[in-house]
């Protein structure tokens, strides 16, 4: 019996115990449950999510926020994370109703205004282009603040260019533009406001195949940037300005007109030394258009001639410049019928600058970008095995960057493809190659 008692009160004393540590456990769930619910470890876990592209408990956390503490400073900050969130995963209409909460719920005037932009911009996302320019339209009516006109002109160009009312867009930048013009004083603000006008102008008449009228609003963009006065470094517009007139003639299919002027262009005072090696790629592309253009076949000896000698032009004028490498290439390809041996020789100097590429880096992404010139080059000469081992050496050197994998997936199926096609084509060979059966071994 004495035994039994021992035993019994033993198991009370574990009980007790049990009970009191189960306590200590819930009450340490409990404050720190309250801990993680304060209002910064709320708005910091928010962050993380948005950060770790988490747009989903972003949102959630971001909601719970304003819900638990609506007089934190960083309410109105809150509120945009979770609009942004919202447009993230292109749930417009959610979007729209924190637009219209915070302007219902807040004093400032320029919170309200934005809110009323970002509130006409869902509207556009959600493809209710009524609704849409019925709220700009009652942004710009509210106002003679010349700023938000402009804004809200360029917002309804946009609305009437993706419904294809090319006339109504055109004329919204119209409005645009003058309104910078006249009304806004100062000038690099004007400025910036009449180059965005005339850009959205003019890619309204290329998308309408306008081209002449495009090419006006270029030299009228050049003849504005010229004129500008009290405004630096406008270097890049005018050169700008020059190539997107000269690029009107290649778009409208007028590729002699194109290739002339790309070479014209080299002795334009606008145009950078940087950029007129460029010109020779751009004349190229004219020449290879207008000879598929002219012959849906291979290339004449006289086209390839041409070809050879724009190419030629980059390596002997720019041959330090990365144009003049992929022209080796090009002539390689072009000549690799006709004189094989110097095919060889122009592909090997080549792959040999490439090269330099992966042993000097310039960059710690150059080298791959290198590889995959190397095995592009073997593969458009038809050395699918050497493509393949270039391949192979770039999935070593890069084989945790997703980019260089999928890259490198995309050129090992092309040459799969190439020798897929190879090998039909020397089955068809064979095969007409073989005499047909005399009628005596029939």
């Amino acid at each position: 019996m004495q035994i039994i008692r021992l035993k019994v009160r033993q198991t009370m004393r574990n009980q007790k115990r049990n009970n009191l540590f189960s306590a200590i456990f819930l009450l340490i769930l409990i404050l720190v449950g309250c801990a993680q619910n304060t209002p910064d470890a709320v708005f910091n876990r928010g962050l993380r999510a948005w950060e770790a592209g988490d747009f989903i408990g972003a949102s959630l956390y971001f909601d719970k926020f304003i819900h638990d503490f609506p007089d934190d400073e960083r309410c109105l900050q809150a509120y945009d994370r979770l609009a942004q969130c919202y447009v993230n995963m292109k749930e417009f209409g959610s979007a729209l109703v924190v637009f219209q909460d915070v302007k219902k719920h807040t004093d400032n005037p320029m919170i309200a205004l934005n809110c009323d932009f970002r509130i006409g911009e869902m509207y556009a996302q959600e493809g209710n282009m009524i609704q849409a320019v019925s709220q700009f339209e009652s942004i710009g009516n509210a106002t003679d603040n010349p700023r938000i006109r402009a804004g809200v002109a360029s917002w309804l160009a946009k609305i009437y260019a993706q419904q294809t009312q090319a006339a109504s867009a055109i004329a919204q930048y119209q409005t645009m533009y003058d309104i910078a013009d006249k009304q806004i004083d100062d000038p690099t603000e004007s400025f910036s406001l009449k180059q965005v006008a005339l850009t959205g102008e003019a890619n309204i008449h290329l998308a309408s195949q306008e081209f002449e009228n495009a090419r006006d609003a270029y030299l009228h963009m050049l003849d504005m940037v010229n004129n500008a006065t009290g405004i630096v470094g406008l270097e890049q517009d005018k050169q700008d300005a020059v190539i997107n007139w000269a690029h009107t003639w290649a778009l409208a299919g007028d590729y002699i007109s194109s290739a002339t002027i790309y070479d014209q262009l080299h002795g334009n005072p606008n145009i950078m030394d940087a950029v007129k090696p460029w010109l020779v790629v751009w004349k190229i592309q004219s020449l290879r258009r207008l000879f598929i253009e002219d012959d849906d076949d291979e290339f004449t000896p006289e086209e390839i001639h041409a070809l050879v000698h724009e190419n030629s032009r980059l390596i002997t004028d720019f041959p330090k410049s990365e144009q003049a490498i992929n022209a080796r290439v090009e002539i390689a390809q072009l000549i690799k019928d006709t004189t094989p041996e110097e095919s060889e020789k122009h592909l090997q100097e080549a792959v040999q600058l490439y090269q330099k590429f992966i042993d000097e880096p310039l960059s710690p992404r150059r080298p791959m970008f290198a590889y995959l010139q190397i095995a592009e080059a073997y593969v458009r000469l038809d050395q699918l095995e050497k493509a393949k081992q270039t391949l192979q050496k770039l999935q070593q050197a890069f084989s945790n960057d997703p980019d260089a994998m999928q890259r490198s997936a995309y050129l090992l199926s092309l040459i799969r493809q190439k020798e897929m096609e190879k090998l039909k084509q020397q089955e068809q060979a064979a095969a007409e190659s073989t005499p047909a059966p005399s009628a005596e071994n029939q």
